[in-house]
Parts: C-alpha cells; sequence; structure tokens
C-alpha cells in the first residue's frame, strides 16, 4: 500500500488504534497507533509542494514511494519523528524495505525486529543514537532480523545494575529453522558505550539457523568498556552461522573484571563448533586487558581466520602486540592517524595497500586494499 494511505493499524502493546481517512489535509498529523497510554505514535503527511531535502530528492505526498519510510525530528516531512515507531510500523507492511533517518541526535533504544535496512542518510557523523540520557540499560541497537544498518552513530550505552550483552549493537536471534539470516552493519561509529559483557558489538548469529551471516565491516569501534568479553567486539559459537569482521579500526577499547581481551574475542561451549569467523584488514590500535590478550582471543571450537591485520600499542596482561592469536600476514606498525576521533589515515600511513590483494578486497579507486574503516569496497565514506 501507499506509505500515505495507512489505513486501519493494530498493533501489539497498544491501548488503542485510530484510522486515518483518505482525505486528510496535507501537512495534517495522525494518530497510528498508541504504544502505551502516555506514548502516541505520529505520522506526519508532507505537504505536497515541500521537498524532503534530507534524502535530496523531491518527494511529494502524490508521489510517494510505498517502499520506504522517513524519519525526521526536526521537520514536517517525515513520516515518524522517532526512528522506532517507524520500525515498529514495517512489522504492519513487507512493501517497507528500508526506514531512512534524517541527521539528528535520537535518545531511544532502537530493536530492528522485521527484515528490513536502518539507513542514515547524512552519515555516521550527523544521525546519533544516544542512550545516554535513558533510565533503563541495554543495547543502543538491538538487530534479531536480517537488515542492513549503516550511517549512525551508537553511543551512551551504560550498564549499572543489568548485564546485557554488546552495549553498541546485539546482532542476532532465535531465528526459525531453514531460513536465512544476513546481517551487514556497515560504516558506523561505535563508541563510548559501557556494558557489563561486550561494550561494541556482540554478534551471536542465529541459534534455530544454521545457515546466517553478519558482516561487520567498514566501522570505527572505538573506547568502549566491557566487564567481561571483548570491548570491541565478541563472536559467540555457541549460535550457529558466519561473521566477517573486515576493515575496521577497534581502538581504545578496555576490558576489565576477570575476563576478555581489549579487541576482538571468538567464544563458545566446546559443544557448539560450527561457527566460522573471519578477521581480516582491521586496525587494533590501542586497546587493553586487565587479564588476557589486548587484540584477539580465541576460546572457542569454532574457525577462527585471520590475516592482513595490524597491531599496534596495546597491552593484554598476558601479552604484547606480537604474542597472541594474530594469524597470517600481519603488521605490527603505527597506523598514522591524523584525525583522533574519525581516525583517518595519514598520507605516509603503512596501512595504505597493505591489506588482502584478493580483488573482492580492492579499494574504490581499484587499489589493493588499505588496512582500516576506509579500505575496500564499502570503504568511501
Amino acid at each position: 500500500m501507499n506509505v500515505f494511505l495507512w489505513g486501519l493499524i493494530a498493533c501489539k502493546n497498544t491501548t488503542s488504534t485510530s484510522e486515518h481517512s483518505p482525505d486528510a489535509e496535507n501537512g495534517s498529523v495522525e494518530t497510528v497507533y498508541d504504544y502505551s497510554e502516555t506514548s502516541t505514535a505520529e505520522i506526519v503527511y508532507p505537504d505536497e509542494n515541500s521537498a524532503i531535502t534530507c534524502l535530496n530528492a523531491d518527494f511529494k505526498a502524490g508521489e510517494a514511494d510505498d517502499s520506504f519510510l522517513l524519519v525526521d525530528q526536526d521537520s514536517d516531512y517525515g513520516h515518524f519523528s522517532n526512528i522506532q515507531d517507524a520500525l515498529d510500523y514495517t512489522q504492519h507492511d513487507a512493501n517497507i524495505s528500508t526506514v531512512f533517518v534524517c541527521p539528528g541526535t535520537y535518545e531511544e533504544r532502537v530493536s530492528i525486529n522485521t527484515q528490513v535496512n536502518l539507513i542514515g542518510v547524512s552519515g555516521a557523523q550527523e544521525t546519533i543514537i544516544d542512550r545516554s540520557s535513558l533510565d533503563s540499560e541495554g543495547s543502543a541497537l538491538y538487530v534479531k532480523e536480517s537488515s542492513h544498518v549503516e550511517g549512525f552513530t551508537l553511543t551512551g550505552a551504560y550498564a549499572l545494575n543489568t548485564c546485557f550483552y554488546g552495549g553498541g549493537i546485539y546482532a542476532g536471534g532465535l531465528g526459525e529453522e531453514g531460513q536465512r539470516y544476513t546481517i551487514t552493519i556497515q560504516n558506523n561509529i561505535i563508541t563510548g558505550n559501557d556494558a557489563c559483557a561486550v561494550g561494541g558489538i556482540y554478534a551471536s548469529g542465529f541459534s534455530n539457523s544454521s545457515d546466517s551471516l553478519i558482516e561487520i565491516r567498514n566501522n570505527l569501534i572505538s573506547d568502549n568498556i566491557s566487564h567481561k568479553n571483548a570491548a570491541g567486539i565478541t563472536v559467540s559459537c555457541d549460535r550457529t552461522g558466519e561473521v566477517v569482521v573486515k576493515n575496521n579500526d577497534i581502538v581504545g577499547n578496555v576490558a576489565l573484571g576477570d575476563t576478555g581481551t581489549g579487541g576482538f574475542e571468538h567464544t563458545g561451549s566446546a559443544s557448539t563448533a560450527s561457527c566460522s569467523s573471519s578477521v581480516v584488514n582491521n586496525n587494533f590500535y590501542g586497546n587493553t586487558s586487565s587479564v588476557a590478550e589486548a587484540m584477539i582471543d580465541n576460546i572457542a571450537t569454532g574457525n577462527l581466520n585471520t590475516s592482513y591485520n595490524n597491531f599496534f600499542a596495546n597491552n593484554g596482561a598476558s601479552s604484547d602486540d606480537t604474542n597472541f592469536y594474530n594469524g597470517t600476514e600481519s603488521l605490527f606498525v603505527d597506523p598514522q592517524y591524523k584525525d583522533e576521533n574519525l581516525l583517518t589515515l595519514s598520507e605516509d600511513s603503512p596501512c595504505h595497500n597493505s591489506g588482502n590483494p584478493n580483488e573482492e578486497f580492492i579499494n574504490t579507486d581499484g587499489t589493493r586494499n588499505t588496512i582500516g574503516a576506509y579500505g575496500g569496497p564499502n570503504g568511501d565514506w
């Protein structure tokens, strides 16, 4: 259906529903459904003569594309003013494949529960999901279905009384037998999260599906804290599937407590050996752990393949940069960042054109892969 012709909408966990008439005036606001007695989701009908500048396109009320929704908190041009309302609506319309989000700071907990892509239109520097002001603890983003997530800063998750996994992102779920799941986490900044377990990204896979792929590529994962498991990224082999971690900068993450690495951890029980992880073309810089490896730790029985990663200035209780599970073709050089926040490389960085030389990893300009978040076919952001 056209996204402006809503009809009657039913939503679980609602207290009431309302019906929109197709004859509503342009620019009007209608209640779609209530989340609680005090919280109401609203949809805005854009003025037919106004362009949505966030998308750089003429998106008029009479010419709506029913395949996506737009979230815009600062104008009257978005369908919703917060992200979760838009994602919840996609459960009622299978035609919607993408939720686009305009620039802004969204102080909310976000959970993807249907197969839909979530895209920050103006990129991670301008589109921020910040949990720091919320009363509840938990991840900034839960991805429980197949999805492509791109263009966000995910920050502000904290753990005081609740032990949860994945301060920035929790990726995975139960799943259904026989169904393939694909999650892509790309071009995001995951920073400033404090979690009981895994400050940055926790990739669990789908326990009821042996056919799943989680790709974590071209992200900045920095300054996260974990009180067990890796502070940067943890892959759990307690659930089946494949995880690929490529062309990320994993920097300044701190693992506290009595377990956990600063950078990456491959974990799981001996009875679940079917998962497979690949870690390639990443920078590990300035990560610390009080009890374990500072960079990569393989404590699972699944397959872990690491290659063409760079390690520098990491500090762990049981290793230095060269004494751990570092794989093949590793570098141990200063990446020479020219920007401490965006982690862009200087022109003289030895990471340029030092990644995996295979064609699938080439840079956007056709040259050999550059190690870090700005290398490879998705590094132009």
